[in-house]
């Protein structure tokens, strides 16, 4: 899975900024924190809590990896833990320092792993996603608007409205404990999600829709921004905070070879091999030697020499060297022709893969087989099997 997220966050028209936010790429983890209790308290709150929840996954990461190859239940009972631990920290430091007592905080997390994304939930801040051209609001409030509007004596454009919008019902800090909303669900590439504070959800001037433009843009690293400003034209009372995370579209995924697995399968054989590139006229394999490696191309061109007086050009997504699943010596060196990008899978490795999982070794075989039916001449054959 490849992420792509961007960040920023303003004071507004307020003195200082009670909001924080956390971006950990490595692990897939997404937070905004929107701070309360005035002056410096709740600076002080948001960014206490988004320590804790650093400090928990920089410790415990493996542990909600190993989790995940169990039972999403198990990771959403990690992630509630972790949001646990921030509400306790930000209860002690309010209960031992007198100028600090009242403080609390929103959280809302976003954490992806694998095909899955698990949410944790305690505020009013907000998790949308966009997918296939709609936006979702996937947390609820914990408002007393929102509890009328549950109740049904209020509908959701008048519970925006309603002066009881901002009332918390649950609080990060207010007590020692509090009810997390966890949930989770599979994503796909292109799903783009927005955390904000109310800073900017409540600011819209519109509703959730109007984000359906910014979140759709090819380039995010400027929606962040570009949200920010909105609300403050939209006369936003408060701090703004805005985090974008795209599920980048996978170009390794669109190989041939690849086709029809999920985004789990994918990495199980991902993982097996190595993406390099190469410049113009580099070596990619050599004529001779051990047929034991499997060649994706992802990008840019190569040129096969198995006959050296009529080398061959190989385009993207072709695959090359199939011989080295099948026992055949190699036929032909491989050079780049320019700027490329190539998918390396040793041979033995992903057999072996392919031999343990059924299912990934039916798909990766159907595929391959469509391939070379679809690319068979005696010029790309060549190409293909060498």
């Amino acid at each position: 899975m490849k992420l792509v997220a961007f960040g920023d966050t303003d004071t507004g028209v307020r003195p200082n900024n009670e909001d924080a936010f956390l971006v950990l790429p490595e692990y897939g983890l997404y937070v905004v924190s929107d701070g309360m209790g005035g002056h410096a308290a709740g600076d002080i709150a948001s960014a206490a809590a988004i320590a804790v929840i650093r400090r928990y996954f920089n410790e415990s990461y493996e542990v909600l990896r190993q989790a995940y190859e169990r039972s999403s239940q198990e990771v959403l009972s990690l992630v509630s833990d972790a949001v646990e631990l921030a509400c306790l920290r930000v209860h002690q430091l309010a209960t031992r320092h007198r100028d600090l007592q009242g403080m609390g905080a929103t959280l809302t997390m976003l954490l992806l792993i694998g095909d899955h994304a698990f949410v944790a939930h305690v505020g009013d801040s907000r998790l949308y996603l966009r997918r296939d051209e709609r936006i979702h609001q996937i947390s609820q409030d914990h408002t007393v608007a929102q509890e009328l509007v549950a109740k049904g004596l209020l509908n959701a454009a008048e519970a925006d409205e309603h002066e009881a919008s901002n009332i918390l019902t649950r609080a990060i800090g207010a007590d020692s404990k509090v009810q997390v909303d966890v949930a989770s669900f599979e994503v796909k590439g292109g799903d783009t999600f927005l955390l904000c504070s109310d800073g900017l959800s409540g600011y819209l001037g519109g509703g959730p829709n109007v984000l359906l433009p910014f979140l759709s843009q090819t380039d995010l690293s400027t929606v962040p921004r570009q949200l920010i400003t909105l609300a403050g034209r939209n006369g936003s009372d408060d701090n703004i905070t805005a985090v974008a995370v795209r599920i980048a579209e996978d170009p390794d995924a669109t190989s041939p070879l690849l086709l029809g697995l999920d985004r789990a399968q994918l990495a199980r054989v991902l993982k097996l091999g190595q993406v390099l590139e190469f410049g113009p006229g580099d070596l990619v394999a050599a004529a001779s030697g051990a047929n034991d490696k499997l060649f994706l191309l992802l990008s840019g061109a190569l040129s096969l020499t198995t006959n050296p007086e009529r080398p061959q050009t190989v385009l993207p997504k072709r695959v090359l060297r199939v011989s080295s699943l099948l026992g055949v010596p190699v036929r032909g060196a491989i050079h780049a022709r320019e700027a490329s990008r190539v998918l390396i899978l040793p041979a033995a490795e992903l057999l072996q893969l392919l031999r343990e999982d059924l299912e990934i070794g039916t798909r990766v075989w159907s595929s391959l087989a469509r391939h070379l039916a679809s690319t068979w001449d005696e010029q790309v054959g060549e190409a293909i099997v060498a």
